[in-house]
Order: structure tokens, then C-alpha cells, then sequence
């Protein structure tokens, strides 16, 4: 197919087609000028007496015309002058000038009406002339004229014959018989283009892929095709519409792609936008299953599109989008570690309520709350525990802890005892602590870990922690429905929280003030093998005493000194610190002899350790305490305090008195030590569940600053004892007299008449058998706890004064 522009050159086996009101003049090759216009068909018969060409002779020419010479005689509409009246100016080509009734060829020229008027575009730029087809037709023709249905008329020359039956039954472009043969192509305006082909669109398949998501990824599928006859343009596109939550694809389904505009369609895994100029643009969806790992392949959105080009020429070819599966992430850097400073995943036993030693009483236990760092993709995720056990040794108030993990995944559960239905969680009296997911379904997941219980944790370490980890997975769902199966694109982690012990520590009454103990023994109440007190000295006497007894002088339970904690049971004993027990006995005495301190355990029946017993005793034997009673044992027993194990209750009993500082009286507590009472505050000691055990006296001086004197918080006061007056069974006080007689001096001073006086006597003493004589001073007085006593005449000179004022001898005054 090619433009025909004036001095081109048409050749035998060409037909020549014009549009409506076009005209040509062809110069055929006698010079003569023959016009066509009009739809009528023109037709060239090569004569007989012409010479024939050989295969290599180029066919005769006929040449468009400059200029447009008029053709008589030729029929209406083909090659028919602008003047009918004009001359005819051709000369023929046979040597005898005659016509052939048989000719062996034809050239048809015609103005073909079946072809569209289109508009060729090459390259992008229009012709501006009209289009004009050129078609070669091969094949037979049936030789005379009754085979033409038709006869010559006068313009005929004997190369042309019109025939009006070939014209009506021919369609160049459109014919179903083997005997033509068309070729289509655009003709470049080349007279020397003879190598003329119809070019068909080849379009290519496009690949592309998009991260599932709402992702988008774009391009243009006649990028990479080859065109046809001008620029292809996207007609159609087939694809498979995404189905029902729940069912199976159906049928593709082809969707028009309006010229010059676009079409959207809801594909399997998302939208596709596609443009009449190849343009599209894909969306995915918010989420799709894709295989579980580790065959989590591509899904494939596949997209069948159709061009045309500028004759009609289809063909189509594939878009293929692969959607990528995303998965579920774990930023590790958001989870909370337990040596955060600013945020440590930590709780602390001493927050327990009502058990911890911080008192609460908001009715909340110890909590911590922290990211569990999930970073959510396309599909719909659930955040979960793995399954776990829990870790060897793990115990509360010495029971083994159990894990159970929800159905759902979402709560872990730690438990001692025995959980008879597997399928339901321990019930509430059960549970150590509880760890909880919320949110999990989201980025903002998070875990809550609430203690519930003391943990066990490693004896005799004081404040010591546990950490405990867990493990957990954020794993996605398997299909569109967020309630749907996991899909098994994981990522797994754990995180950690701290529980730190909780140990015994001071107890502090309504004011903040340290919580003590006192007890209060009275040495005028000794009566025993050791000694004898005075025990009209005081309204109520007490040489023993004890916690939360009725007598005057007891205690309180040493429990109250204490918030035990939250690992309880607890234990209390009196130290076997030898260092400590030293300390605590420095400078006592009992009647000038060293007061020294020992500790022996107190057993049941079944030689179970049920508490402990201080003695306080003189070392008569130089080789310890043998452990016997007080009457039975070599030393000298003084005082015993005993404290039972379990409920911190004690007992204080005086066997003996304990010298105090001298002129004390009888209300004086200073003992010779210095101290006011006994001071038991370094030797009693509390070990809680996790044997972490804490000494009094230490607590006691770590509540004040350095250099300051640490309290005393448990003591027992010994009130001292002293001589009294005797007084006989009546009540009455003792008296001791004695009686002399002047008479009986004889000396150098003065001579008496002994004769006055049946028993004269002139001296008296304490158990003489004299008529004057009394008992000792002695029996005038209760020695009291305190012996032994001794007895002397004062040398107070105003008591000395008083006893001697107005006595006279001979006149003169007596002094003493």
C-alpha cells in the first residue's frame, strides 16, 4: 500500500483506488492521458499482437500526469474527461493498430466502495492526503465476452473494457475465495517501495510485581510490543473478579477499554486500572493468604489485555502481577529490659498486698506493662505465647509452679498445685502470677505481668531477684476473614521481667516510729536456791516475764518488730553469733562474777527445732555452759530468754540478781555495764521463706545515719533490789535492844556498886545469855536479792550528830 503523489509510476498487476471526489490522470505509455474517477472499474487488456515481456522485463508504466488532458468517449465516471466533448489522444501500442476480442491480461482499476476511509498515523503524524489503497489481484478470468457478462462500448480501445459484473462481486479486502490474495501495508509515498508487508500488532507479556497491602505499581503494556500498522491501542482486558469471602474464583470476565479513556477492575488480589494508550496502574489488596512458609510463593494476578492497531489488526498478550506476601515483624529494641533506667521491666514482692513489707492496701498487686514490639503487615496478625514450661525449680511457699497457657494464646498463667480440668485455667487461690497479651491483634500489642504471690527466691541472698522470660510469636492469618486459620508467617521473641524478693524489714507504728519491745523483771521478786528478794518492795514482783502476758512487766510479740514480707512463713531465732553474743554480754555481772551468753535450740518430740534458748549464766566449772537446768547445772544459772520459732513469741525469766550500778536503789535499772536493761536487739533474728535472714540490731543500725547510736528495740529491764526492814509474822517491824548497868563499872572512869543488881552487867552483845543481850542486826533487816551484805555504822557526821545530840557524861557532852 502506498500514497500516489504526481510522477509517480503505476504498474501492470496494480489496481489504482481513489477516494470520493478524488480524480487521477494516468500518462499511459503512448503519452496518452487517461483519467479515473468516479466508482466505476477501468480495465487494461494487453492485446495479442503486443509482445509479450519476459519475466525479467519491467512492466510498462503509466505515469500520473502532470497535467490533466481531456479523454473522449469515455463511459460516465471512469476515466471520463472533464469535457466530453474532447478530443481522444492516444496512440495505440500494436503494430496493426487492432483490437483483441481475447486479451491475456488486465490491469482493473476502480474506486473500491467496501474499504473505510480511515486515516493512516505512522509514527505519530497524519497524512494529509486521502488515503488511496493499492491492491494486486491475482487469479483467473473467464475468456470472452459472454464470460464478462458485458460488451464493449465505444470508449474501449481494445486495453480496457469496463465490466460491471466484476465490479459488483468483488471485495479486495474482504474475499472468502483461495483466488485473491490481499495484502495490506502502509505505503510510505516511495515510488520505488515494492517491498510492502501488513504489519500485525506482536504485543508481549508484562511482569510486575507489588507488595500486598495496598501497595501500588504501575507502567505501560505497549512499552515492550511491537506495533502494527500505527500505534496499538488497548481495547479489552480479561481478568478473574475477586470473589466472596468464603468462595472460589469464578469465570475471567473482559471488560472494554474505551478509546482514549480507561477501565478499573477488581481482580483477584486487587485493582487494575488500564488506559486505552497501555498505561495501568495496580492496587493490592489490603491482605491476602498466601501459602504457608516455607512455600509462601507469589500470588498471581493475571491480567489478559487486547490491542488493535490502526486497520483492525488484534492481538493480545498477558500482565501478570506477582503479590508479594509481607510478614509480621518484632522490633526487639521496643521491648522493655529489666535494666532499663528509665523503664525497667521490674516488680517488686514488697508491693504485694496485704503480705509485702510496703503495706500496700489499694488492693493491687505488683504490675508491669511493656511493648512487646510487634510491627503488623498486610494480613491480620494474633499475638501469642509459644508454649513453654515453666523453669526448673521454680516454686512459691516451697510448691512446684506450673505453666498453662490459654486457649486463645493471650494469657499465661503460673500455678502450684494440681489443675484437674486441662481445658479450663487454674482457679484464682491457685496462682503465682498471671501474663497477659492485649492488643493482639495490632502493632501496639503489649503484655502485662501481675504478681500474685511470693516467688522462691535463691536462700540467704538477701534482696536478691528472679528474672523470668517468656517466649511469644506474632504470627498471620491464613485467608481474608481476620477470625480465620494463622497463616504461619511468624516471628518469635521473649521478653523478661524481674521479680525482686522481698525480705523482712523494721516495722514502724502510725507515726513512722520504729516499733520496740520491752520487758520489765524485778529482782525483790527472786525466791529461789539463789536468791531471795524482797518482794514487799513492789505491789505486783515479777522474775518472769513474757510476751503477752498479764503481769506488769510484759511485751510484746517479737513479730511486731518485723514486717515479715511477702515470703512467708517466717522463723524467728536468737543468733548463735558468737561475736554477736559477746557483744551483747559485755560488762554484766551477778555478784561480781562475769556474766556469759549461750544458745541451744529447743526440739519437739520428733527433734523439730521449735525455737531457741539464751541463757545467761556464770561459768563456775571454766568450760562452758553445760547446757543443765539451773538446779541442776555447775554454773550459775542468772536469767533465760526463749523465743519460739514460729510466732516470735518469748520468755524472760531472773534466776539470779545482776549487780547494778552502786547506790541504785531500789527502783535503780543501770546495770554495771552502763546499760539500762538487758539490750537484745543484735541477737534476735528473722529468716523468711527464701532463708533470707535478717538481724535485728543490723536493721536497727542501718534506720539511723553514720555515727549515730542505734536503737534499742527489744530489752528487758532488772530492777534492782535492797535490804529492807524485817518485819516479824505480825507485821511489826523487828527491833534489837540490849541493856547495861552502871553498877557494874569498875574502872579507872568510875566504880558501881555492883551489889544494887542481881546480874550487873556492863557490856552487851548479839547472842551473849546476859539478861541485856538481843539478836544480830541482821534480823532487823531483809538483805534482799542482793547478797551477800555487809554491815557497818555510818560515818555521816550529820547522822552521827543527830544520834548523839544532848547526851552528857558528868556534866560534859558526848560526841560521836
Amino acid at each position: 500500500m502506498r500514497l500516489l503523489q504526481q510522477g509517480d509510476s503505476v504498474y501492470e498487476g496494480e489496481a489504482v483506488v481513489t477516494a470520493d471526489g478524488v480524480r487521477v490522470d494516468l500518462q499511459l505509455p503512448d503519452g496518452t492521458l487517461y483519467p479515473v474517477q468516479g466508482p466505476l472499474l477501468a480495465e487494461l487488456d494487453v492485446p495479442e499482437d503486443v509482445p509479450q515481456r519476459s519475466a525479467d522485463e519491467a512492466p510498462e508504466k503509466v505515469e500520473v500526469a502532470e497535467s490533466q488532458t481531456q479523454l473522449v468517449n469515455a463511459p460516465p465516471g471512469v476515466g471520463a474527461p472533464d469535457d466530453p466533448a474532447g478530443p481522444l489522444s492516444r496512440t495505440s501500442s500494436s503494430s496493426d493498430d487492432s483490437y483483441s476480442d481475447d486479451p491475456s491480461g488486465y490491469l482493473r482499476v476502480l474506486k473500491n466502495q467496501d474499504i473505510e476511509e480511515i486515516q493512516l498515523v505512522e509514527g505519530g503524524n497524519s497524512f494529509a492526503a486521502a488515503p488511496i489503497l493499492s491492491v494486486s489481484i491475482v487469479g483467473g478470468y473467464n475468456e470472452g465476452t459472454g464470460g464478462r457478462a458485458g460488451g464493449y462500448d465505444s470508449f474501449l480501445d481494445g486495453r480496457a473494457t469496463y465490466n460491471p459484473r466484476l465490479i459488483e462481486g468483488t471485495d479486495l479486502l474482504r474475499a472468502d475465495s483461495d483466488a485473491f490474495d490481499a495484502d495490506l501495508r502502509t505505503f510510505d509515498g516511495s515510488g520505488d517501495d515494492d517491498e510492502y508487508v501488513n504489519r500485525l500488532p506482536k504485543p508481549l507479556p508484562d511482569v510486575a510485581e507489588v507488595v500486598e497491602g495496598g501497595n501500588t505499581v504501575s507502567g505501560n503494556v505497549l512499552d515492550n510490543d511491537a506495533d502494527g500498522n500505527g500505534r496499538s491501542t488497548v481495547i479489552s482486558v480479561t481478568y478473574v473478579p475477586e470473589p466472596q469471602v468464603g468462595e472460589d474464583p469464578g469465570d475471567p470476565v473482559t471488560e472494554d477499554v474505551p478509546a482514549g479513556r480507561s477501565v478499573t477492575v477488581d481482580s483477584l488480589y486487587g485493582t487494575l486500572t488500564i488506559y486505552s494508550d497501555g498505561r495501568w496502574e495496580y492496587l493490592s489488596d489490603p491482605y491476602e493468604a498466601h501459602d504457608a512458609p516455607p512455600s509462601d510463593a507469589p500470588l498471581q494476578d493475571l491480567f489478559t489485555y487486547e490491542v488493535k492497531d490502526v486497520d483492525g489488526d488484534r492481538a493480545s498478550s498477558t500482565l501478570t502481577i506477582d503479590v508479594l506476601d509481607t510478614e509480621p515483624l518484632i522490633d526487639d529494641d521496643r521491648v522493655p529490659r529489666v535494666d532499663d533506667a528509665a523503664n525497667p521491666a521490674v516488680v517488686d514482692e514488697d508491693d504485694l498486698d496485704p503480705d509485702g513489707t510496703d503495706l500496700n492496701s489499694d488492693g493491687k498487686q505488683p504490675s508491669y506493662s511493656g511493648d512487646l514490639g510487634v510491627e503488623k503487615a498486610a494480613d491480620p496478625i494474633d499475638t501469642v505465647f509459644i508454649e513453654q514450661i515453666a523453669p526448673s525449680g521454680l516454686a512459691s511457699e516451697g510448691k512446684d509452679v506450673s505453666y498453662y497457657i490459654s486457649e486463645d494464646g493471650h494469657t499465661l498463667y503460673a500455678y502450684t498445685g494440681d489443675n484437674e480440668d486441662s481445658q479450663t485455667p487454674p482457679i484464682e487461690e491457685q496462682l503465682v502470677f498471671r501474663v497477659e497479651i492485649s492488643n493482639p491483634e495490632s502493632s501496639s500489642a503489649e503484655y502485662t505481668f501481675t504478681l500474685l504471690e511470693q516467688i522462691d527466691h535463691e536462700d540467704n541472698k538477701g534482696e536478691n531477684f528472679i528474672d523470668l522470660t517468656f517466649d511469644y510469636k506474632v504470627v498471620d492469618k491464613a485467608n481474608n476473614d481476620p477470625q480465620g486459620e494463622l497463616e504461619g508467617d511468624t516471628a518469635e521473641n521473649r521478653f523478661t521481667v524481674r521479680v525482686v524478693d522481698d525480705v523482712p524489714e523494721l516495722a514502724r507504728d502510725e507515726d513512722n516510729n520504729l516499733v520496740t519491745v520491752n520487758g520489765l523483771v524485778h529482782e525483790d521478786a527472786l525466791d529461789n536456791d539463789f536468791s531471795t528478794g524482797n518482794g514487799e518492795s513492789d505491789a505486783d514482783p515479777q522474775q518472769t516475764v513474757s510476751a503477752g502476758g498479764g503481769a506488769s512487766g510484759s511485751g510484746g510479740s517479737l513479730s511486731s518488730l518485723f514486717r515479715e514480707g511477702a515470703d512467708r512463713p517466717v522463723v524467728y531465732s536468737i543468733t548463735k553469733d558468737t561475736d554477736k553474743l559477746s557483744d551483747a554480754s559485755s560488762g554484766l555481772k551477778s555478784k561480781g562474777e562475769e556474766v556469759t551468753y549461750a544458745v541451744e535450740d529447743l526440739r519437739d518430740s520428733d527433734d523439730n527445732v521449735i525455737g531457741q534458748r539464751l541463757t545467761g549464766y556464770v561459768d563456775n566449772s571454766d568450760d562452758g555452759y553445760d547446757g543443765k537446768p539451773s538446779d541442776e547445772s555447775e554454773d550459775r544459772v542468772v536469767f533465760t530468754l526463749e523465743v519460739e520459732a514460729s510466732s516470735g513469741d518469748w520468755s524472760f525469766e531472773l534466776n539470779d540478781q545482776l549487780d547494778h550500778e552502786a547506790g541504785s536503789g531500789d527502783s535503780g535499772v543501770t546495770l554495771v555495764n552502763g546499760n539500762g536493761a538487758l539490750d537484745f536487739t543484735g541477737l534476735i533474728e528473722v529468716t523468711d521463706h527464701d532463708a533470707d535472714t535478717v538481724n535485728l540490731g543490723d536493721l536497727a543500725a542501718s534506720s539511723v545515719g553514720a555515727g549515730e547510736e542505734a536503737p534499742s528495740l527489744f530489752t528487758v529491764t532488772v530492777e534492782n533490789d535492797v535490804p529492807e526492814l524485817a518485819r516479824d509474822a505480825n507485821g511489826n517491824l523487828a527491833t534489837v535492844s540490849g541493856l547495861v548497868h552502871e553498877d557494874a563499872l569498875d574502872n579507872a572512869f568510875g566504880t558501881g556498886n555492883g551489889e544494887s543488881d542481881a546480874d550487873p552487867e556492863q557490856t552487851v552483845t548479839v547472842g551473849s545469855s546476859g539478861a541485856g543481850s538481843e539478836g544480830s542486826l541482821s534480823s532487823l533487816i531483809n538483805k534482799g536479792a542482793d547478797e551477800e551484805v555487809s554491815y557497818s555504822i555510818t560515818k555521816d557526821t550529820g547522822k552521827l550528830s543527830d544520834a548523839s545530840s544532848g547526851l552528857k557524861s558528868k556534866g560534859e557532852e558526848v560526841t560521836y
